[in-house]
């Protein structure tokens, strides 16, 4: 089950960003060869290791909520997950973030929205590492704060996502 917070940026001079309906989503095929249709998913079921883990991507809407353009601007975003162990035993831990970086976007209109996507967060060398020590994630959290300027307040956008058998020991 995916949740929001919103991150709300309000400067004097500059205009305000408001991050809001990140959705997660997988590929279906489109029946057009080599296309693909991404569909938006509540959870995703992360398999039983590196190589049946889904492949995925986030969209992120970036709205302008202020009467200037907003413009040059950069969000940053932070990829983690929360561990388990495969035997079963312990309690879940949230990882630090093993994935960072930063979406330019050039310039919204007041009142206007932009669509932000993050295709490429390459988890299989952090899985393989990650079973190898016994542990596999039950949860994924991405975080996204807009770069600050003089006299912003920032609340930080998170969202996420579960794997519906996160309680499974596996093999």
């Amino acid at each position: 089950m995916a949740f929001l917070f919103l991150i709300s940026v309000c400067g004097g001079a500059f205009a305000a960003i408001e991050i809001g309906d990140i959705r997660w989503q997988v590929p279906q095929p489109s029946g057009v060869r080599g296309k693909l249709v991404y569909t938006d998913v509540p959870n995703i079921d992360f398999g039983n290791d590196e190589l049946q883990f889904p492949k995925f991507r986030i969209a992120a809407a970036i709205k302008n909520i202020s009467s200037k353009p907003a413009e040059a601007g950069i969000v940053r975003c932070a990829f983690s997950m929360r561990l388990v162990r495969l035997d079963g035993t312990g309690e879940s831990v949230w990882a630090v973030p093993f994935w960072t970086e930063e979406r330019r976007f050039s310039k919204i209109k007041p009142g206007a929205s932009a669509e932000m996507k993050i295709y490429h967060i390459d988890v299989a060398p952090f899985l393989k590492r990650l079973r190898a020590s016994g542990y596999w994630p039950d949860a994924m959290k991405i975080q996204f704060m807009p770069e600050p300027r003089p006299g912003d307040n920032i609340v930080v956008s998170e969202s996420l996502i579960e794997n519906p058998k996160n309680n499974r020991v596996l093999p």
